[in-house]
């Protein structure tokens, strides 16, 4: 029997399959060969179509990767104007949108529709936009935990890790690196950015997410080994400020992340094993909430999103037939 690929873990894909299996193998599973991790070319097609976002989350998205930029030259000591923020910012963000429309009509003619799924952004919403993109970075100067690295001091230590790097934990590829690594006398400061948070404080299940960054920094080169040499924190945008929170690593805190990402391993191939050989995604479920396919990349293509109650009877009685079945045999 062939070995079985290891699963590739990260807190958004364990989210994403928490709120729809569907879309998780839409994304993550169709179209990927049994023995290799490599995708068609048609596959990508879906694949980019899960990474749809509406503008003002692609706002954030950019937002959060300048905010990145400017920490690693800050450490080469080149410091930026707001000038050449809000240029750069703009200029990421007209790509980024531009290259999802691309996709959009790519999909359309493929589809044979007469509308693009999402409408062209004008100047003015762009304008907006880049304005409350750069309130986040402007605001970032003034935080306490990072108004002195972002003007490149000299005696402080700080690293920005490249976010593609993954660890080995229990045979299974984890992205977990965090946004920003800060030296702190002795301990070290693992800092996750967060776009937008409704609480200042993480949910139970969200700081045990975050401790995931402790596995990546035990299994990365040159950071120590012992938990209590951490520290956790989350750095999110919360009407109009930046809040942070901040949590001793721990060993406890270690154990409950390894505990989650092996229970997401678990359903990850149990997604694979109820989709069966032939990869049939309408084996799974649909979301349970339906506002989800309101907002879903794939509400265009999935039929959840398309005829919501219609799609959710029809799978509630091929279930129910199922069940049925298997109780005679």
């Amino acid at each position: 029997m062939a070995k079985s690929l290891p699963m590739k873990w990260s807190a958004s894909r364990a989210n994403l399959l928490s709120a729809c299996a569907r879309r998780y193998a839409f994304q993550y599973v169709l179209g990927k060969g049994k023995d290799s991790e490599l995708f068609d070319r048609s596959s990508m097609l879906v694949i980019d179509q899960g990474r749809w976002r509406p503008p003002r989350d692609l706002m954030v998205l950019t937002a959060k990767d300048v905010l990145r930029q400017r920490l690693i030259e800050a450490a080469n000591g080149v410091l930026w104007s707001h000038d050449a923020m809000e240029a750069t910012l703009e200029r990421k963000l007209k790509l980024r949108i531009a290259e999802q429309y691309r996709q959009q009509e790519h999909l359309a003619r493929r589809m044979g529709w007469d509308k693009i799924p999402q409408r062209r952004l004008s100047k003015a919403k762009l304008t907006d936009l880049v304005n409350d993109g750069m309130e986040r970075l402007v605001a970032a100067e003034a935080h306490p935990l990072l108004c002195r690295i972002l003007k490149g001091a000299r005696d402080s230590e700080w690293l920005v890790p490249n976010s593609l790097q993954t660890v080995n934990v229990d045979g299974n590829k984890i992205y977990a690196a965090p946004d920003l690594i800060i030296r702190e006398g002795r301990k070290w400061r693992l800092v996750r950015f967060s776009g937008d948070i409704f609480w200042r404080k993480p949910s139970a299940l969200r700081q045990v997410e975050l401790h995931a960054m402790l596995l990546w920094a035990q299994e990365s080169e040159g950071l120590p080994n012992s938990p209590r040499k951490y520290k956790i924190s989350r750095l999110g945008w919360n009407d109009g400020n930046w809040v942070l929170w901040s949590q001793h690593g721990s060993a406890k805190g270690r154990l409950g992340a390894k505990k989650l990402i092996a229970n997401d391993v678990a359903s990850m191939h149990q997604v694979a094993r109820t989709m069966g050989p032939a990869r049939d995604v309408d084996k799974l479920a649909y979301a349970q909430e339906m506002w989800r396919c309101r907002k879903c990349p794939y509400r265009w293509t999935c039929q959840g999103a398309s005829n919501p109650i219609r799609s959710r009877l029809e799978q509630g009685a091929v279930e129910a037939a199922n069940s049925r079945s298997q109780f005679a045999e």
